[in-house]
């Protein structure tokens, strides 16, 4: 069940923003988003490392095994993808917004979700597969369709939004 299906269309996120500034809510959404943060920072870091090792491996032996490592974590083109991203978000956060913002195109939801994490625009980039003008673009598109222009600040309360 939903947190926030029990709230009326004026309470959901966008005046839980309003209302989070001096709240326990407020402070417990922030932690629960930073803690996002830093298991997506680490994973970045860890699969930034880890392509720097397998670029210093001469043994043949060693580099069949890297190779079946990059299937797990590697798209075709040895860059991270959005689905290994998907899982280490909370499930129900792209349905959510969504629901709540129904004219945003895939791309932009993915970017959402990225933004509200801290993710950067050069690893947006990479894990989108655009460019990072067209990271730029697609911020703009979403502030002008939905009214935001504190995304990570207001999508923060979807992740309150599960099942």
């Amino acid at each position: 069940m939903s947190c926030l299906a029990n709230l009326t269309n004026s309470e959901k996120p966008d005046s839980l923003l309003h209302h989070a500034g001096n709240s326990k809510l407020g402070e417990v959404v922030e932690q629960i988003r930073l803690s996002y943060v830093h298991v997506l920072k680490v994973y970045l870091l860890l699969l930034k490392r880890y392509k720097q090792m397998r670029e210093n491996i001469t043994d043949d032996g060693l580099k069949r095994n890297i190779h079946l490592l990059d299937n797990l974590f590697l798209d075709e083109k040895g860059k991270v993808s959005w689905d290994e991203i998907r899982k280490m978000i909370p499930p129900n956060l792209e349905k959510s917004i969504k629901n709540k913002y129904a004219m945003l195109n895939e791309n932009e939801i993915k970017l959402c979700c990225l933004l509200l994490f801290e993710v950067t625009p050069h690893n947006i980039s990479n894990i989108l597969k655009i460019s990072k003008d067209t990271v730029y673009v697609l911020k703009n598109k979403i502030k002008h369709k939905t009214g935001i222009f504190e995304i990570k600040e207001v999508l923060k309360y979807f992740l309150l939004d599960f099942e």
